[in-house]
């Protein structure tokens, strides 16, 4: 195999393209734009020991290459510069490297492992896009910031670590990373874009950090197992932002102490418990709508605040108003934790209103909710619960 050789660069390779293994002579510093593209039967090459930099594209598409070590000197890779090399199975990073430049390891469809040093503070888009065999990945604190679709379809990767000071999940981030099982967000979070978790099947909980600004509509999409997504407080939640969820048909969703199916939250309604106080009337009046009169909303995020503030005057007059709507909804969501309060309460359940309450849970099988009110009946309102009336019949 032949160099051409610049001032230390080397520029290009020449020679046969079934040529398998090379050797680069150690006058050369760095390794420039495309030098060994397309050399599909190489399978080793060895960098001299005092190389600073490789060029884009370097060894794109050098699709025998199975394993490759970069020297200790090098601080600059060129994005592209591992892209399709579809047999590499093992590289060496040095530490020193401060960046993961843009699809540097894109289509590495075998590639199971790989250590991030701890210098490197970003990685570029697509930078592992479509490692279909990598399984799981520690991304150092050190990293604040990671490009759009950066791990978009490694479909075998199970587990994978975020720094700790990340402000932003791009989009694509993780599309299509069917394996993933589990995910931590850091509480440094405030930004999720679009997609960051379609196509994540193997996924079952997302928790949003308290400290996010910003929630696409499509964060998550299409992820058959999702069963739990936890908002914090502090967002506004709309039908419309949170259009992937209808895709997740076992999903559920906690905010604010409710427990919400996706068709639960109406279309461009607010279903937010403010805390700001001079917010909370809105709450409560019709006019505050934006379409037709609908009490769902408002009578959610009222149970919802009265539940933080339960000796508030006016939510419980407001709930007293509207009991049959709220409670009749609050069975139908099984919002058992509220329910219960309420009942403790004593505030709310009287003995013309609990039997159709009843017949509520009874109608929507919801068994927990129903033997606390029929307990709450037999306590209050002077009949044994089915429950107590066995035991005391054969003396259980």
């Amino acid at each position: 195999m032949e160099f051409q050789i610049r001032n230390g660069v080397l520029e290009r390779c020449t020679g046969s393209p079934y040529e398998t293994s090379c050797k680069v002579p150690e006058t050369v510093t760095a390794v420039g734009d495309g030098a060994f593209r397309d050399f599909a039967f190489l399978k080793e090459i060895i960098l001299p020991e005092h190389l600073v930099s490789i060029g884009t594209e370097a060894f794109r598409n050098c699709a025998s290459l199975q394993k490759i070590s970069v020297p200790a000197s090098v601080r600059v890779i060129g994005g592209l510069a591992f892209k399709g090399c579809t047999s590499l199975t093992d590289i060496t990073l040095p530490e020193g490297l401060t960046q993961i430049r843009a699809g540097l390891f894109a289509d590495c469809a075998v590639l199971k492992k790989i250590k991030i040093p701890d210098t490197v503070t970003k990685i570029w888009g697509l930078a592992f896009s479509g490692c279909r065999s990598l399984e799981s990945l520690i991304l150092s604190d050190s990293i604040t910031q990671i490009g759009e679709s950066a791990f978009k379809n490694c479909e075998n990767l199970k587990q994978i670590r975020l720094p700790e000071k990340i402000t932003e999940l791009p989009s694509f981030m993780l599309y299509n990373c069917s394996s993933l099982w589990q995910i931590h967000i850091p509480e440094s979070v405030k930004i999720i874009r679009r997609y960051v978790f379609s196509g994540c099947h193997s996924l079952t909980e997302i928790i949003i950090p308290e400290a996010i600004e910003f929630l696409s509509s499509a964060f998550v999409d299409n992820c058959k197992n999702l069963r739990r997504v936890l908002l914090p407080d502090t967002i506004r939640l709309l039908r419309e932002n949170i259009d992937g969820l209808y895709t997740c048909k076992a999903v559920k969703i906690y905010y604010h102490g409710l427990c919400l199916s996706p068709e639960d939250v109406p279309l461009n309604h607010l279903i937010w418990a403010v805390r700001d106080r001079n917010f909370l009337p809105a709450v409560y009046e019709k006019s505050w709508y934006r379409t037709e009169p609908d009490p769902v909303p408002g009578n959610l995020a009222a149970a919802a605040v009265w539940y933080k503030n339960p000796k508030d005057k006016a939510l419980i007059r407001h709930i007293r108003q509207h009991m049959t709507e709220i409670f009749t909804l609050l069975i139908r969501t099984e919002q058992t934790e509220i329910i219960r309060s309420m009942i403790q309460s004593q505030k709310f359940l009287t003995a013309i209103n609990i039997d159709s309450f009843i017949r509520c849970a009874i109608e929507n099988q919801k068994i927990e909710i129903q033997l606390l009110l029929t307990n709450y009946k037999a306590e209050r309102i002077g009949y044994q619960s089915i429950e107590k009336t066995i035991q005391e019949k054969f003396q259980l």
